[in-house]
């Protein structure tokens, strides 16, 4: 995901509908020129100390939900985040590795999270996704915005899920502009509220990210119940998948 995020903002315009030329569509496993840093990688050099707030309570038993981090927990947590920069994938893959276990651990997903937005620029983000009211995170329910799932996917913070650029009002608004290795399907297409273009539904790889109105999960196949060479262009939402 970090190298999808330094890959260049090359832009091609979208013509025909791929759900009937599925050999038209750019596959995401062709080479880029993204093998070079910088990568800015979020890390904690050292391990947080423990809170001693709730030193005199007793052990938490292991089936019971992890408490939820304080205020103070957070500032704790973002006073000892530091930031560090690789030149080379062999580089920053050698740091994750060995470095695993604190990405694993707690505010593990925000390190994480950090190190996508600092590889690719808080102000390209903001260029990509268009709306600078948009936040990345929904408010409501709490999951990734759609900009935000679609960096994670393709490197590109676009807020559109259609195939290639689209003419609104007179704007050029950019969607997905090739296949990604992960896809993405949403229930709102069922209640037709969007489109999801053909690329997001038809990945390199059979797995997908799954939107339903309060949350986000994910479907692999691991069989080949889908056949690639005509591509998926509806999905039924009236069935079990």
């Amino acid at each position: 995901m970090l190298c999808q995020c330094k890959q260049p903002p090359t832009v091609t315009m979208h013509t025909g509908d791929k759900s009937n030329s599925p050999t038209h569509a750019c596959d995401s496993n062709a080479p880029l020129q993204r093998d070079h840093g910088p990568f800015e990688i979020a890390c904690l050099d050292d391990p947080l100390p423990l809170n001693n707030d709730c030193s005199g309570s007793s052990p938490q038993e292991p089936d019971q939900p992890t408490p939820t981090p304080s205020a103070k927990d957070y500032s704790l947590f973002h006073s000892n985040v530091r930031l560090r920069q690789f030149e080379s994938v062999h580089s920053l893959q050698n740091h994750l590795e060995t470095h695993l276990d604190k990405y694993k651990a707690q505010y593990g997903v925000l390190l994480f999270l950090y190190s996508i937005i600092l590889t690719k620029g808080v102000k390209t983000m903001n260029e990509e996704m268009g709306d600078l009211g948009e936040s990345l995170i929904d408010g409501s329910q709490g999951h990734g915005g759609q900009g935000l799932i679609n960096l994670l996917i393709t490197g590109r913070a676009s807020s559109y899920v259609w195939d290639g650029v689209k003419d609104v009002g007179g704007l050029s608004l950019i969607g997905i502009l090739k296949r990604p290795a992960v896809g993405f399907l949403t229930r709102l297409e069922h209640l037709r509220y969007v489109q999801v273009g053909w690329y997001l539904k038809n990945p390199t790889n059979p797995v997908w990210v799954i939107a339903s109105e309060t949350h986000l999960s994910g479907l692999s196949v691991l069989h080949s119940l889908i056949s690639f060479s005509k591509g998926i262009s509806k999905v039924d939402w009236s069935r079990d998948i």
